[in-house]
């Protein structure tokens, strides 16, 4: 059932997006729309990740451990969002401590990147980092952002009449007037009578497709960079047409061990050239984002 079935909500405008409000829907927020939301909710999620990325970058790149694994330490498989893929119970640490540990190692991985001002923003590491996939890096986005969508949530539900309670536990979030992870009770909707509480999520925050896909990246920037190389070198990829001018068929750089669409390529691709980022920034992504949300 979906939400608005739930709350009786006709109206077709809505901000939210319309969650099963009984089992995950394979979607997943993105921080760069994070970026490129202009409402209030988006200006403030964005301030969360702003800081937040700020703090922890400038702590991996001087190597303060304590204060790294200190801002990672709250994270979670986030609860009442509905989204992304079902999630499992871990046994023994949990899977919060899971997905901190993995997201530490990632970004340390790629120390010397962040070194060189090349890795800025959160959605960077689906390029960058090999485990972090587009939901963990949607599970990572709402933990920071946890605030502006309760506070999101609470408006939607003041605007359409539906009725809220405190939550049972305390729900962390990172305040930015502080730089700190704190605890409270929150008032949000609840499925009827259980103690299974709801966080709505800005429609303009969650795309048809990941904006951040290393098979776009590659294909609009990674690969032409790789054909002049192949060619530099006299790769065996490269061939001729019937004019006798040297060219790389897309066909057969893909095959290529050191030129195919893997992250490791990806990866060195950005590294010999970091101009390829900011191009994938500023005419791939923002491309990307306007189909994706184009009735």
């Amino acid at each position: 059932m979906r939400f608005k079935e739930k709350f009786g909500i006709t109206d077709p405008d809505h901000e939210f997006f319309d969650i099963n409000i009984y089992v995950d829907t394979k979607k997943f927020v993105d921080p760069y729309c994070v970026s490129q939301t202009p409402t209030f909710t988006g200006v403030a999620a964005q301030r969360c990740i702003s800081f937040f990325m700020k703090e922890l970058l400038t702590s991996i790149q001087n190597q303060t451990d304590t204060y790294s694994s200190y801002l990672c330490s709250r994270f979670n498989e986030p609860n009442g969002t509905r989204l992304g893929y079902s999630k499992v119970k871990r046994d023994g640490s949990g899977a919060g401590d899971h997905l901190a540990a993995l997201f530490l190692q990632e970004l340390k991985r790629i120390r010397h990147l962040i070194q060189n001002g090349i890795f800025n923003y959160l959605e960077e590491c689906s390029l960058l980092c090999d485990e972090l996939k587009f939901d963990r890096i949607s599970d990572i986005t709402i933990d920071i952002i946890k605030l502006p969508l309760i506070e999101f949530t609470q408006i939607q539900c003041h605007k359409y009449g539906i009725k809220m309670r405190k939550t049972k536990s305390k729900l962390s979030y990172f305040c930015i007037s502080t730089g700190l992870w704190k605890e409270d009770y929150f008032e949000l909707p609840h499925i009827d009578d259980s103690e299974e509480f709801l966080i709505l999520i800005p429609r303009t925050f969650i795309p048809k497709v990941p904006t951040y896909n290393p098979m776009y990246f590659y294909t609009n920037t990674a690969q032409e960079h790789f054909k002049r190389q192949a060619i530099f070198n006299n790769d065996s990829c490269v061939s001729r047409d019937r004019k006798g001018n040297t060219q790389v068929l897309s066909k057969d750089l893909r095959i290529s061990e050191q030129y195919k669409p893997s992250k490791s390529n990806i990866k060195r691709g950005i590294l010999e050239k970091p101009e390829l980022l900011l191009k994938y920034r500023n005419e791939i992504a923002m491309d990307i984002y306007i189909r994706n949300f184009r009735k």
